[in-house]
């Protein structure tokens, strides 16, 4: 009767408990590896990422001076295995979690690398 059209409020619910009893140990991991992210995407290109802008688990890269819009990169990036979100059309979004590891991101920013090149 409460739950109006929240149906599954019980299954988000769960998933915030389980977040808030398991996993906030290990948030500082995602940070440090967004960090490490940010920093080697910016190593590549010093435009596409603000390092000051990087103090959770969500890397913003800046593409347009890369002459080719977010959405392009994100089917790159995708036949790399990266998942990427358009966040605009110039910007994309990538999140460090639990099922990110370290050589993950090393992984990105070496699809980043590759990709840079052959967009040159």
């Amino acid at each position: 009767m409460l739950g109006g059209n929240m149906r599954q409020a019980g299954l988000l619910a769960a998933c915030g408990l389980v977040a808030l009893e398991q996993l906030v140990n290990r948030l500082a991991d995602d940070h440090v590896n967004a960090r490490k992210l940010a920093q080697g995407l910016q190593a590549i290109d010093p435009a596409w990422v603000d390092i000051d802008s990087v103090v959770t688990n969500i890397v913003m890269v800046h593409v347009g001076n890369s002459r080719h819009r977010a959405r392009e990169w994100v089917d790159l990036l995708a036949d790399y295995e990266v998942l990427a979100a358009a966040s605009q059309h110039d910007v994309l979004r990538l999140v460090t979690h639990r099922h990110i590891s370290e050589p993950d991101v090393d992984h990105t920013v070496s699809a980043f690398r590759q990709i840079r090149e052959r967009l040159a």
